[in-house]
C-alpha cells in the first residue's frame, strides 16, 4: 500500500515527467550551441589535426515512440524534437567551420538515440550524412535496447538487446567509407557476435584505425543486461525500467571488449609515444558519486586505470561523455599513481555541448 501511495504521489508530483509525444509535431528547440576546445599532446608542439566532438545526442528524446508506431520503425519526416535540431545546427556550424578550424572529422561518442527505435538511428544517420567531413559513430547505452513507451506506466521493449544490430544496419554504408578513407582501418569485434546474458548473441562495437601517426581506439562498455531498479521516477514507476542502466561493462569474456584492447594495444601498428587515442561512451571517472550506478564499479576502473598505467607510454587520451559534463583531469589509479592518460569528458549536445580537439606531434601531410 506504501509503495502505491509513494507511486501515486510521483506521478502528481511530476505532471511533465511524461514525454510529450513528439512523433507528429515540431516541438522542441536547438539549443544555443557552446564550443569548448581542448588539446592533446600540446607539449609535441610540431604538426597538429582537430577534430570535432560531438556525444549524446538523445535523438527521440521527449518523444513516447519516435517516428511511426513501434521501435523497428521509420523516422519522422523533418528534423523533429529539440534534439534533432541541435544536432542539425552543430553540423551546420561544423560545415560552415571546417576550414578555419582545420576539422578533419568528427567522432560521435555514443547515446545517439534516446531509446534505441531505427526511427532514431535513421535520423540520426540522415543529419549526419549532411556531414562535408568523415564522422566516426560508436553506440552509447541508450542504443542497445530499443523500446517504446505505450502509456504513462507501460513500455514495449524489443525481446533482447538488439540495438547494436540496428547501428551495424543502418552504419554500414557509413562504416565502408571510413575503411576506405581512413588507413589500417581494422572492424575489430563489431561484426563478430558473441554471446550475452540474454542467451542472444551481441556485436562490441570495438574497432580501430589510425590518422597521421596516431591509432584511434573505439571501445564499447555498454551492457546488454535490463536496467535493474534505479532511485530515479521512471524507476519508481516500473520494478525494470525500460532499456539498459548507465552502468559500464568491461566484457571481459573471450572476443570481448578488454582482451581486445590489450591485443590492440599490444599489436598497434603504429607504435610510439603517447600516439593511442582512446574513444568510448564512458568515461573512466574516479569520483565516487560515478562509481555508483554511473560508469565503471571501483573493481573496473582500478583494472582499467591498471591498464592504462602499463601502457601509460602509448595512451594519451580517454576521450568520453555519457554524464552530460564538460571535464579534463589526469587519469589516476586509486592508489594516486599516474597512468599518463589524460581525460575528456564532453556534455551532451542536447544541451548544446560542441568539443574541438587539437592532436599535436601528428605526422604532416594527410592520412
Amino acid at each position: 500500500m506504501r509503495s502505491l501511495l509513494f507511486t501515486i504521489a510521483l506521478l502528481c508530483a511530476l505532471p511533465d515527467a511524461w514525454p510529450a509525444d513528439l512523433a507528429g509535431t515540431d516541438a522542441g528547440a536547438a539549443k544555443p550551441l557552446n564550443v569548448v576546445r581542448s588539446s592533446v599532446n600540446r607539449d609535441r608542439g610540431g604538426a597538429s589535426f582537430n577534430f570535432a566532438q560531438l556525444t549524446d545526442l538523445h535523438i527521440g528524446e521527449g518523444a513516447s515512440d519516435y517516428g511511426t508506431p513501434g521501435y523497428d520503425d521509420a523516422p519522422p519526416g523533418g528534423d523533429i524534437g529539440g534534439p534533432a535540431k541541435t544536432l542539425r545546427a552543430a553540423v551546420e556550424w561544423i560545415n560552415a567551420n571546417k576550414d578555419a578550424e582545420r576539422i578533419a572529422f568528427v567522432m560521435v561518442t555514443g547515446d545517439l538515440t534516446a531509446s534505441a527505435e531505427r526511427s532514431e538511428y535513421l535520423k540520426v544517420k540522415e543529419i549526419l550524412d549532411s556531414l562535408s567531413v568523415p564522422y566516426v559513430p560508436l553506440i552509447g547505452n541508450h542504443d542497445v535496447w530499443p523500446y517504446v513507451m505505450t502509456s504513462r506506466t507501460t513500455y514495449e521493449q524489443a525481446p533482447v538487446p538488439l540495438g547494436d544490430r540496428t547501428f551495424n544496419e543502418v552504419f554500414a554504408p557509413t562504416f565502408r567509407k571510413l575503411a576506405a578513407a581512413f588507413p589500417r582501418w581494422d572492424n575489430g569485434t563489431r561484426l563478430a557476435a558473441v554471446p550475452d546474458k540474454q542467451g542472444s548473441r551481441s556485436y562490441l562495437e570495438n574497432f580501430a584505425f589510425s590518422y597521421r601517426g596516431y591509432r584511434l581506439i573505439c571501445l564499447d562498455f555498454n551492457p546488454r543486461s535490463p536496467a535493474g531498479f534505479d532511485f530515479n521516477p521512471e524507476a519508481a514507476i516500473h520494478s525494470h525500467p525500460p532499456g539498459i542502466g548507465p552502468e559500464a561493462s568491461l566484457h571481459d569474456v573471450p572476443g570481448g571488449t578488454v582482451s581486445w584492447l590489450r591485443s590492440e594495444l599490444a599489436n598497434n601498428p603504429v607504435k610510439g609515444t603517447r600516439n593511442v587515442l582512446l574513444f568510448a561512451h564512458h568515461p573512466l571517472s574516479k569520483r565516487l558519486i560515478d562509481f555508483i550506478k554511473k560508469s565503471f564499479s571501483i573493481g573496473d576502473y582500478e583494472r582499467m586505470a591498471k591498464l592504462l598505467r602499463k601502457n601509460g607510454g602509448a595512451v594519451a587520451l580517454w576521450d568520453a561523455g555519457h554524464i552530460h559534463r564538460n571535464a579534463e583531469y589526469g587519469i589516476k589509479t586509486l592508489e594516486f599513481q599516474d597512468t599518463g592518460v589524460n581525460g575528456i569528458e564532453t556534455g551532451a549536445l542536447k544541451d548544446g555541448s560542441l568539443r574541438l580537439i587539437t592532436v599535436w606531434g601528428a605526422s604532416p601531410g594527410g592520412r
